[in-house]
């Protein structure tokens, strides 16, 4: 027998590193490092990262936190879109009343990305994104809510450069809603709903990287993250077919959306209450779409 027979599982292994500081220069500020590394059996560059974090929860003595951090991430690993970015972000939140906060997130990057599919990462491009968002929780908890809900509204402006130097500007609409009832103190019953929605005075798509995606814990339970496409009336897949410059035809799924919508509702009930473990049963349901009526 040969090892080139052997056929390896590929698994991969994640590591990270991180230095925690509390008391910054003794000025009661945060900083933290952390290194993130991950490989596979087959591949000893799946994922790495470095993202350097400044928090001060009460910047110039206000109720106003304010978080700085640079990054640079290659990932190959964690998500459907394979990415290599580099850049910053800065984000400020405020709490307007209790369980009430407004944010602003802005970023700036310049972004590569690819599938698996592809076989090299495509041109570099700059993003520049401004979000604003307001949350109200009023949930028990926020790991396992028994009553309760949150509100989320989001509004994101996207500017996006090219290695051509052409630019494009994109809005993106996203609102949220979760509420929880429990019956008895013993069965809660909880529900969900999300919908997205995005427009750019060029006609354009969103770019890769910024499509709704839906799958995994966020999404619809029991898929990969981002792993649901889009579909036809007829239920099959939806696909597209890139003539490259050799006039090789290539057919791949449309992932990923400009729009989505999708919900859930769980009914979930204690199996051994005092270890508080528990069981649910559950419906998630969506759909992407890049035009409203499809």
């Amino acid at each position: 027998a040969s090892l080139q027979s052997i056929a390896f599982p590929d698994v991969l292994l994640m590591g990270e590193f991180a230095y925690y500081e509390h008391n910054f220069l003794g000025l009661q500020k945060s900083v933290i490092l952390p290194v993130q590394y991950g490989l596979s059996t087959t591949d000893p560059f799946r994922y790495a990262s470095f993202m350097p974090t400044y928090l001060d929860r009460r910047i110039f003595g206000s109720d106003v936190t304010f978080r700085a951090t640079p990054l640079i991430v290659y990932d190959q690993a964690l998500k459907l879109l394979d990415t290599f970015e580099y850049g910053g972000e800065v984000e400020v939140s405020y709490p307007i009343i209790e369980g009430m906060y407004i944010s602003w997130l802005n970023r700036l990057t310049r972004i590569q990305w690819k599938y698996s599919y592809d076989e090299a990462f495509g041109p570099m491009e700059f993003q520049l994104k401004s979000a604003p968002q307001i949350r109200y929780d009023w949930r028990d908890s926020p790991i396992n809510p028994t009553r309760g809900g949150m509100a989320v509204g989001r509004v994101t402006y996207l500017n996006a450069l090219n290695q051509d130097a052409a630019r494009d500007n994109f809005w993106k609409f996203e609102v949220g809603l979760q509420y929880f009832l429990a019956l008895r103190r013993t069965v809660v019953i909880g529900a969900h709903v999300k919908a997205g929605d995005s427009i750019s005075p060029s006609g354009l798509t969103l770019p890769e990287n910024e499509r709704f995606r839906l799958g995994g814990a966020n999404g619809i339970r029991g898929f990969t993250y981002g792993g649901i496409g889009q579909y036809d009336s007829d239920g099959s897949l939806r696909v597209k077919e890139v003539t490259e410059a050799d006039g090789t035809v290539t057919v791949t799924p449309v992932v990923g959306g400009d729009i989505v919508l999708n919900g859930s509702l769980e009914v979930r009930f204690p199996l051994l209450r005092k270890s508080e473990l528990w069981g649910a049963v559950f419906a998630d349901w969506g759909a992407l779409s890049d035009q409203w009526a499809d």
